[in-house]
């Protein structure tokens, strides 16, 4: 059990320090996690906004080269366009000008008869500008989506992404339907490599991705998941729909049947009707990182500092409180001399401090001083009250208590001694030793003493008694002389009868 007051006082303001200290801790661990998550829902949001302006920009530009080239095609006379060998003949050479200078992967016009006439790398390796591709090779470009959506909907149609069969490269389709005075010409397909998108994902730092409108990335700052469907991208999807774009989510991301907590924000937009998503996903853990890790450092910078703190409190208060524990072995001594455990009253203090410390032996020394004093005085009446006593004892009851004790009880008990001896010597005497003699005279029947300077009542009454014994002596003794004097007539009477009578016979 702790008993010094230092200690005590060491260890209450260090348990005040700790407790602040972690108050301060927690509500700054609180405050910083609330802002961090805070700048990383905002920096989530730019990031998203940033990749979605990248993509807007490709979705843009390559629809409206799309555009450029179908009216470029239109703009020819129905004759160049009306069958397969006019459209090989005239549209041809520009499918491959414009494919280079756009670096599409390939650029082609599906005709209604099921072929495909195309410029792409293999026309490159083959050295021409392009070549027809169909029935001889078992395709037929009505059965391709884009083909059959881009007519359905009369209008541009981007395709989700998908791997290229030749190339295995991602990449897009955007397909146009051509039509010359209302006569249906083929549908306009551009293959656009991502990869020139994907580079600008590359230089991102974060996980960012874009997501077709089947919700499979098409573009990412992570390669390993690009084209690949997972059911994770399509419950994001859900989610982020609920809450608007640009608004931050947690998200229980499952991955090899472990859930990962994460933070994400996505924006939900369209190109010409075409929907596309740009996603953030980050791990809350990372996030949250150098949150704990600032928790950590502040909770060993709360033990460091409340250690430090208790110690130089504690060389602070063992400094300015050593004057208690001279005060406490004083005041010790002090009771012990109180006690009568010592007979020596404790030496003054020796403080100099001009604090309440300073006062306080200040005012312990004064009354040091005057209790020692005031015992002194009542040892010395205490003292008197028993030479006094004893003077009584021995028969003098004219002794009186002089000396006056500084105790207001031994005050009190002085003046009823004194009064006592008073009233003692008025109604007995002021020597009983000489009433004693004077009694001892009397038992021996010596009445002729009597108490010398009578005063008191006894001593009075004594002389009196003796006084009176005396006179009744004295009458007894003339009583008895004359008794014997009738004695001796009656004798001589007495014989003068006998002789008669003896004369007679």
């Amino acid at each position: 059990m702790i008993k010094s007051i230092k200690t005590k006082i060491a260890c209450l303001v260090g348990a005040l320090m700790v407790i602040a200290l972690l108050g301060i801790g927690l509500i700054t661990f609180f405050v910083t996690r609330s802002n961090t998550l805070e700048l990383a829902a905002h920096t989530q949001a730019n990031n998203v906004k940033m990749a979605d302006a990248i993509i807007a920009d490709f979705m843009t530009t390559n629809f409206k080269a799309t555009q450029e080239l179908g009216n470029m095609i239109l703009e020819m006379p129905y004759e160049k366009l009306a069958t397969q060998e006019a459209v090989m003949e005239n549209v041809g050479p520009l499918l491959r000008s414009f494919r280079i200078g756009g670096n599409f992967m390939s650029a082609g016009i599906g005709r209604e008869n099921g072929e495909l006439i195309v410029s792409d790398t293999e026309s490159d390796k083959e050295k021409i500008s392009h070549y027809s591709y169909g029935k001889a090779h078992n395709y037929d470009v009505r059965t391709r989506d884009w083909y059959i959506e881009a007519k359905k909907q009369n209008g541009i149609y981007i395709s989700p992404a998908y791997e290229d069969t030749l190339t295995h490269l991602p990449c897009f389709t955007f397909a146009y339907p051509l039509y010359k005075d209302g006569k249906f010409i083929g549908i306009l397909s551009l293959d656009l490599m991502l990869e020139q998108l994907q580079d600008h994902f590359n230089a991102i730092p974060v996980n960012v991705f874009a997501l077709d409108s089947i919700h499979v990335p098409f573009a990412a700052s992570n390669k390993e998941i690009l084209l690949k469907e997972n059911g994770n991208f399509k419950a994001l999807y859900a989610e982020t729909a609920k809450q608007g774009n640009y608004k931050n989510i947690l998200f229980d991301y499952i991955s090899n049947n472990k859930t990962e907590r994460k933070m994400a924000t996505c924006n939900h937009a369209s190109v010409q009707g075409q929907a596309y998503s740009v996603c953030t996903l980050e791990d809350l853990s990372m996030i949250q990182k150098p949150i704990w890790d600032m928790a950590a450092l502040q909770s060993i910078l709360v033990v460091l500092m409340s250690a430090i703190s208790v110690i130089v409190l504690f060389v602070v208060l063992y400094i300015y409180l050593k004057p208690v524990e001279t005060i406490k072995k004083s005041l010790l001594t002090f009771f012990a001399f109180l006690n009568h455990e010592v007979k020596t009253a404790p030496k003054p203090l020796h403080i100099t401090t001009h604090d309440e410390l300073g006062e306080m032996a200040h005012a312990i020394n004064e009354n040091i001083e005057k209790t020692k004093l005031g015992l002194e005085q009542d040892s010395k009446a205490v003292a008197q009250a028993v030479e006094t006593a004893k003077t009584i004892e021995a028969g003098d009851f004219r002794a009186r208590i002089t000396e006056t004790p500084h105790n207001p009880q031994l005050n009190e008990l002085k003046n009823v001694l004194n009064h006592m001896l008073d009233d003692l010597e008025k109604k007995i005497g002021s020597d009983t030793n000489e009433i004693a003699r004077v009694f001892d005279s009397y038992v021996n029947l010596d009445f002729t003493t009597e108490v010398r300077d009578a005063n008191g009542r006894v001593e009075v009454v004594t002389n009196t008694l003796g006084e009176e014994i005396r006179k009744m002596l004295h009458t007894s003794q003339s009583f008895a002389k004359e008794l014997e004097s009738k004695s001796k007539d009656l004798e001589e009477a007495v014989t003068t009868l006998t002789q008669s009578s003896n004369t007679q016979a």
